[in-house]
């Protein structure tokens, strides 16, 4: 009896379909068929009944075997499915297999459809019966997963029933792929690559294929991601008998040279060759070879060669072969993409793990402070934060918090930024500036910048800070200059004027007290309006002092000395309720102007009595050398070592607290109420010293009293220190040129200078006194000039005036100008500078030294 055989028929020709029923029944089938040649039939065909198998025509006038072939896979049947053609070529039926016909005959070869169909049934009964088989397990293993559920004491029995129907399945398994040797070979290699994670899957795989094709040699590789050839699958033992001097893996497309396997990769076709094989010397020798490239979606991905069979390899050898390559391909492409994705990731990982090496290595040796805070305790902080509060990196790091090195007074900048944060303000960071405390209790300023983040999925704080200490320190030096600099600007623009008025006030009074006799309350006027003028004088001379635009007369003298006559002063002014310690201990010489060193002393002590007016007590005065040699020793950092004078001025008052010791030197700020003070002592201290390049420190607390203390530097000279003072007014006869634009100091320039003898032409600009120069040069001795005035500047005068007569003396008189000063004017031939306002005493003897000649330079004078 026959086997029936259901069967759909997808073919437009009758006779051909009739051939077709002919070769089944001679093959021993009872064919039950059904032909179809269109689309739509094929699916009624289909939803009707179920088939045995599909036999597709590929070419038809209305339908395609492809066409079929697509149903048949959207249908997703478990049947053969075969393509009959009369005109399909090798390669489109290769390519119908790859894309899911198990096989394809040619019409003129009917004769290999009957063992086709005998070999695909059984292929596909094997299959059913391996899906029954996994089908079977799975319920068992629902089935047990159920009963351990409900029921755990009967877990044992379950185990044993699952373990016998497992073996069950292997048994089964077993047969059938003993059943066909192309099974076998598939089944060994798919565990192989499920088994084996690293590679030498390729050597085992290699194996196995050694095994199904008798070979004694070969190689499985795969192809790079850089296009070169990897053979895994040539490990130690293949070595073993080769004598190559080079013993590689890995084949770079430049080295293929003529090779089989190079061709078969590019060609994508296998090579049998039945005959030696050029090799390379000391490789063991190849007597025959079967090359077959593992092709997927078009592409060479890898080649298998095998080597040295006994007997020739023959179609059958390239046919398993090819299958198996062809079962091989989606697998070894998904291990090449999962090994370039892992290869990949290493590489990543390596990176990430360098450049978070890097990254530590800069936040260690960064010159900012780096910290992290979660939770409020700070997790991690780098070198240079450690640094900057003087604390070890285990004493901060999970103990501290930022808060614990913020000052408490300062703690509040940093609340309020995380409040707003908190309140929803929507600021990627925060700036702020604060005071830390430093480990050993000094305080240090701040400037940091903190941005929310996440660390380990927590919220946390990271930020930066760097110490701006001294850059704060500088900053305030910075202001404090420019303080001075806005205040001696305002200075210089009111001494010109205010010591002109004072000129005139001081000269009239003069020849108004000599032409009175002294018992008369005139004179006595006089002397009051004298003393006033002084005071007045001395006061811009403050100014200009404290803003260091004064001209100095340094000269060496002894501190010890010159402090007596103040020290009389203060002992007759102050209060008996206020004691003067004096205690003076050196006779040591220093480079000063005595006027200024009045000043100084005048002012301290000025300053230290007033804050003990209400309560008395002790005003100290002390004077010692001082010297240091190490630059750490340095009381201030302005000091250089070396020899001082020191002075002090101490008091027991009140004292001073931060606050104020900050701005104590600053120009017009005072402690004073209105009008007892009009904060420039302070500030004219701070210039005179130094100018004299010395330095002025205050130490001070509050309740305790104040000490201020100037260091001079020390000269060693032995020669007399004070001269002897000349009060006589000398007189002469010359004729002098005298020039002024204000009316007043002409009138009293000419009354003095005609009371001292002398003639006087008097002119009120530099144009009018140049014209009258010009006129009769030679009948002049003498010129003397203002500075400042219109059209024509005192400078720009004696230019003139020396070029039409080069040995006239001249004597440059100012109030105050930024232009010119006792130095400078000697550029001009200038013989004298004098500063307004003088005594005629001043005049005098000013205008016989440069007539007599007694000095070839400049000579200055107040």
């Amino acid at each position: 009896m026959g086997q029936p055989l259901k069967v759909l028929i997808v073919e437009d020709s009758e006779d051909d379909t009739l051939l077709v029923v002919r070769e089944l029944k001679r093959g021993g089938y009872i064919p039950v068929f059904e032909r179809v040649d269109s689309e739509e039939d094929m699916l009624n065909a289909l939803d009707k009944e179920e088939r045995d198998i599909i036999i597709a025509d590929y070419a038809m006038p209305s339908f395609s075997g492809t066409a079929a072939l697509n149903l048949y896979k959207e249908r997703n049947l478990d049947i053969p499915f075969i393509l009959v053609s009369g005109t399909i070529g090798d390669d489109v039926g290769v390519q119908a297999m790859v894309n899911g016909a198990h096989d394809y005959i040619c019409k003129s070869n009917l004769c290999r459809l009957v063992p086709a169909i005998n070999r695909e049934l059984r292929e596909a009964e094997i299959r059913r019966a391996r899906k029954s088989a996994d089908h079977a397990l799975r319920r068992a293993h629902d089935e047990l997963e159920k009963r351990v559920q409900e029921r755990t004491t009967e877990l044992a029995l379950a185990n044993a029933a699952l373990k016998a129907e497992i073996e069950e399945r292997k048994r089964v398994e077993k047969a059938l792929r003993s059943s066909k040797r192309e099974l076998t070979i598939r089944n060994r290699i798919s565990d192989v690559f499920l088994s084996t994670s690293d590679e030498s899957l390729y050597g085992k795989v290699l194996d196995i294929i050694l095994e199904a094709v008798k070979s004694e040699s070969g190689i499985f590789g795969y192809i790079g991601e850089d296009g070169a050839l990897v053979c895994p699958s040539l490990n130690g033992r293949v070595w073993e008998n080769c004598n190559l001097s080079e013993k590689q893996i890995v084949f770079p497309r430049e080295k293929w040279r003529n090779t089989t396997w190079r061709k078969a990769l590019r060609e994508k076709r296998s090579y049998i060759t039945n005959g030696p094989v050029p090799v390379p010397e000391g490789h063991v020798p190849i007597l025959r070879a079967l090359t077959i490239p593992i092709v997927y979606r078009g592409e060479s991905i890898g080649v298998i060669t095998v080597a040295n069979k006994t007997t020739d390899y023959n179609d059958s050898d390239q046919k398993l072969l090819e299958t198996t390559a062809r079962k091989i391909a989606p697998v070894l492409h998904a291990r090449r993409q999962r090994d370039i994705q892992e290869v990949r990731r290493r590489q990543a990982q390596e990176a990430l793990k360098e450049s978070e090496e890097k990254y530590r290595s800069v936040v260690e040796e960064s010159l900012v402070g780096v910290y992290i805070v979660q939770n409020g305790i700070l997790v991690f902080v780098n070198r240079k934060f450690c640094e900057i509060y003087g604390y070890a990196y285990e004493e901060i790091v999970n103990k501290l918090t930022l808060y614990d090195l913020v000052h408490p007074d300062d703690r509040h900048i940093l609340e309020e930024g995380i409040r707003r944060r908190m309140e929803g303000e929507k600021t990627d960071s925060l700036e702020y500036e604060f005071r830390g405390v430093h480990k050993s209790g000094k305080v240090i300023i701040l400037k940091g910048l903190g941005r929310a983040s996440f660390l380990q999925d927590s919220p946390a704080i990271m930020g930066t800070l760097i110490d701006v200490t001294r850059e704060k320190t500088l900053e305030q030096q910075l202001l404090h200059a420019q303080k001075m600099e806005a205040i001696g600007t305002l200075a210089g623009g009111i001494a010109h004027d205010f010591n002109n008025i004072l000129a005139a006030i001081i000269g009239f009074t003069e020849m108004t007290r000599g032409r009175v006799r002294e018992d008369t309350d005139v004179r006595r006027y006089a002397e009051h309006v004298l003393r006033a003028g002084t005071r007045g004088k001395d006061l811009v001379r403050q100014i200009l002092t404290f803003s260091r635009h004064s001209e100095k007369e340094l000269k060496p003298v002894q501190l010890s000395s010159i402090i007596q006559e103040p020290l009389k002063l203060l002992r007759a002014s102050l209060p008996s309720t206020i004691h003067i310690k004096q205690e003076i201990m050196t006779d040591s010489l220093v480079l000063a102007d005595v006027t200024q060193i009045h000043q100084v002393l005048m002012n301290l002590s000025t300053n230290a009595a007033h804050s003990m007016r209400e309560k008395g007590g002790t005003l100290g005065i002390r004077l010692s050398d001082f010297s240091f040699s190490a630059p750490l020793d340095a009381p201030h950092q302005d000091m250089a070592p070396g020899s001082y004078v020191k002075l002090s001025v101490a008091d027991t008052g009140c004292g001073m607290n931060r606050e104020v010791l900050k701005r104590i030197f600053d120009p017009f700020f005072t402690t004073k109420e209105t009008g007892e003070g009009t904060g420039l002592g302070l500030s004219v201290v701070h210039g005179i010293v130094k100018g004299h390049k010395g330095v002025v420190t205050v130490e001070s607390e509050t309740g305790k009293g104040s000490t201020f203390t100037v260091y001079f530097p020390r000269v060693e000279q032995d020669s007399e220190v004070l001269a002897e003072i000349d009060c006589s007014i000398p007189r002469g006869h010359e004729r002098i040129l005298f020039v002024d634009d204000e009316d007043m100091l002409i009138e009293m320039g000419k009354h003095v200078l005609e009371d001292l003898g002398y003639e006087v032409v008097p002119k009120t600009d530099g144009l009018e006194a140049l014209s009258a120069f010009q006129e009769e040069s030679s009948k002049f001795d003498l010129v003397i000039t203002d500075q400042t005035m219109p059209y024509m500047t005192g400078t720009d005068l004696a230019k003139e005036l020396i070029s039409v007569r080069p040995d006239i003396p001249i004597v440059l008189c100012t109030g105050f100008s930024e232009l010119v000063n006792a130095e400078s004017s000697k550029a001009f031939g200038i013989k004298a500078f004098l500063m307004k306002p003088f005594s005629v005493q001043e005049i005098a003897r000013t205008i016989r030294r440069v007539l007599d000649g007694k000095s070839e330079s400049a000579q200055v004078n107040r």
